[in-house]
């Protein structure tokens, strides 16, 4: 059995081995987030893609319980290698394609995947620390050591959080694009876009999504928006702007109203 690689001390400071070690599990969980996070959309193009980001998210997992419960060389080596080896299938994904489960075409760098993999760079790092015995003995603060790890926590929870959020997506973009091609075979890689057919209403207006009904959900039926009978309840004219005059009277319809429902209250119920 591995001996831990720092042993404890009474002493107010820590060891930079403890950072380390809480550095490594952390950065670990957060990269192990992200795969999870990704792993319904990977499943949809293959097993395999799925399985594989199943499979690193639950070996990142143990791995951070492993490094924070008992951190030894050997928990450390393990670490290095686990994460080596996604960064490995992560490059080669990038650069030449991986032909398992999908078109083999390259996938273009994203926000979320590299920043998985600048978090298992510094899984790794840390695991290297701690391999050093002169390093993980080194002396620090207690309150640096705890400030440090509590940022390096935050940012890394952070960041992976703000990889999902709608907003940063659609700005950021993630990297690939896995809609269904044309011919339902395939998927697109590097955000490519498949052109779909543009919905119109009985008199032919395009419904782009931009009219408050469309903006308040997606259609409960075809019906909603593509009526046979022109029955068009999805909002497919663009709201204009009324007129001074056409407010004017707006405002004295209204009025006309409210005082009937005043003088006759059994009208208005």
């Amino acid at each position: 059995m591995s001996e831990p690689i720092s042993d404890p001390t009474s002493t107010p400071d820590w060891s930079l081995g403890k950072c380390l070690q809480w550095s490594a599990g952390l950065l670990a969980i957060a990269a192990a987030g992200i795969h999870f996070g990704v792993m319904g959309e990977h499943a949809g193009v293959s097993w395999s893609h799925g399985l594989f980001f199943a499979f690193s998210a639950w070996l990142q997992l143990a791995f951070a319980g492993w490094i924070l419960w008992r951190p030894t060389r050997s928990a450390a080596i393990f670490g290095v290698v686990l994460n080596a080896a996604i960064i490995a299938v992560w490059i080669v994904s990038r650069a030449a394609g991986i032909p398992i489960g999908g078109d083999g075409s390259p996938e273009a760098f994203g926000f979320s995947d590299t920043l998985c993999a600048l978090f298992e760079f510094g899984a790794i790092a840390a695991c290297i620390g701690l391999l050093s015995p002169s390093v993980a003995a080194s002396r620090i603060s207690r309150l640096v050591g705890v400030i440090g790890v509590s940022i390096i926590g935050v940012v890394a929870v952070s960041l992976a959080t703000a990889a999902f959020t709608p907003t940063f997506v659609d700005t950021q973009g993630d990297g690939h694009d896995h809609a269904a091609s044309a011919n339902g075979a395939g998927h697109a890689h590097g955000g490519a876009t498949v052109a779909a057919p543009v919905a119109t209403n009985a008199d032919g207006f395009p419904l782009f999504g931009t009219t408050p009904c469309e903006k308040a959900g997606p259609p409960a039926s075809k019906g909603q928006v593509l009526d046979a009978e022109g029955h068009d309840h999805r909002g497919p004219y663009a709201q204009e702007l009324l007129t001074p005059a056409e407010r004017q009277s707006l405002v004295a319809e209204q009025e006309q109203a409210r005082a009937v429902a005043i003088k006759y209250p059994t009208v208005a119920t």
